[in-house]
């Protein structure tokens, strides 16, 4: 009946989805935020996370949305990233640059990231929120059993 397919349609909107853009799988969450979950592991390169997907703010990017991912060499993080979840990052056996541009003084970085990523050498930051920003990441390198002084963090 049309009352059975309205409410079906307004259950859909409240309902997390999910959406795969450039080989990215994003949820979009209750909240109106979305989360970077997964990604097709033909991804290679230089990878762009959106910030924004169907007009939702991307806040997160979920545990081990990038373990493994074997082709890519770089990664450019969004300003409307909060959250990063554990080893997101880990084993990706060619990735050497991350580029952050990420502000949020309180960004929330998982266990070990960046674990077996023996090939990173830069994380670049963005300047706002800089000193704060270099500290947590800092921190997540050598969590992820690098070494710091390998990997330069500017």
């Amino acid at each position: 009946t049309a009352a059975t397919a309205a409410a079906a349609t307004a259950t859909d909107t409240t309902a997390t989805s999910t959406v795969t853009k450039k080989n990215i799988t994003y949820t979009i969450n209750s909240d109106g935020t979305a989360t970077v979950t997964k990604v097709n592991k033909t991804l290679k390169g230089k990878v762009t996370i959106a910030s924004t997907i169907n007009g939702k703010k991307v806040t997160k990017i979920a545990a081990k949305a990038f373990k493994g991912q074997k082709k890519v060499t770089q990664i450019v993080i969004p300003k409307t990233i909060k959250s990063i979840g554990n080893q997101a990052f880990a084993g990706m056996t060619k990735l050497k640059k991350v580029v952050v541009k990420a502000t949020y003084k309180k960004l929330k970085l998982g266990k070990k990231v960046f674990k077996g990523d023996k090939k990173l050498k830069t994380i670049k930051l963005a300047k706002k929120n800089k000193k704060v920003l270099k500290k947590t990441f800092k921190k997540s390198v050598k969590n992820s059993g690098l070494k710091v002084k390998k990997v330069k963090i500017k």
